[in-house]
């Protein structure tokens, strides 16, 4: 008989390799940036709740391309030091280059299910829109937890399930299997119960950002509909592509040529038991 959760598991870790194995899904979410209409964008409204003092030490697990802290380096206090870790070596290696002379941070290979630290090490840990991705997310927690100081803050980032709604929205009309809104199918979601960090942390506060984007290009919006809605427990929606685009242009000229996207995110910010 085969274990569900471990099934789940392996087929996380197998989707974690396709889909963040190389920095093009991360690459498209930046390319969306611009188009954003709330003046204080997404990495420096995080640190302006980043509970930082001077001289900390943060580790962030799963960093990506490293663009949030090439952004934020400029404005953090003085002396934090930073060390920047993901599961994939790709990731690692853009987030050198995006921060070569750039606040000179540490970059390890390193996976958040089993960090390499031996022990007590910072003062806070971050985690962007990562978690919901990890396969078994009591032993990221765990983890987190054993190398943060006492009482230390772990800060992570999540997507609402109305995150995109209008994507969602969209494809529920060409896909009889994709039901909309999607409560229960994000593992880790702004509105989800999360007994896994109750566990091991205090909730001290969540905070909620939401940004309304006037997107331009239509493929841009058909490559991010794939990219984000084709996942683990989402049907295969590749043969749905060119229906998808026509239909993206068909509300595009109805609207002066822009397709809204809405993003709804939350941030929570915890200090360990």
């Amino acid at each position: 008989m085969i274990d569900d959760k471990n099934d789940m598991d392996e087929r996380s870790r197998e989707f974690l390799k396709d889909r963040f194995g190389t920095t093009k899904n991360l690459e498209l979410l930046d390319r969306l940036s611009p188009f954003g209409t709330n003046p204080e964008s997404w990495p420096l409204w995080v640190l302006r709740h980043l509970p930082l003092k001077p001289h900390d030490a943060i580790l962030e697990v799963g960093c990506g391309t490293g663009r949030f802290w090439a952004e934020v380096s400029p404005h953090l206090p003085v002396g934090v030091r930073i060390c920047l870790t993901d599961v994939s070596p790709a990731m690692v290696f853009a987030a050198r280059k995006t921060m070569a002379g750039e606040h000179d941070p540490d970059f390890l290979v390193d996976d958040v299910e089993s960090l390499c630290f031996k022990g007590v090490c910072f003062d806070a840990v971050f985690a962007n829109h990562v978690l919901h991705a990890v396969p078994n997310i009591s032993a990221a927690f765990a983890e987190i937890s054993r190398v943060l100081k006492p009482g230390g803050i772990m800060i992570f980032s999540v997507m609402s399930n109305e995150h995109m709604r209008e994507l969602g929205v969209a494809l529920a009309e060409l896909h009889p299997k994709f039901v909309y809104p999607t409560s229960g199918v994000r593992r880790l979601s702004l509105e989800c119960d999360k007994p896994e960090l109750s566990a091991r942390f205090h909730t001290v506060r969540v905070n909620t950002h939401v940004d309304v984007l006037e997107v331009s290009d239509k493929d841009l919006i058909v490559d991010t509909a794939l990219s984000i809605f084709n996942g683990i427990k989402y049907p295969d929606l590749s043969p749905y592509a060119g229906d998808f685009k026509k239909l993206v242009l068909s509300r595009m000229q109805k609207n002066d040529g822009i397709f809204h996207l809405t993003t709804k995110n939350g941030l929570y910010t915890c200090r360990r038991i």
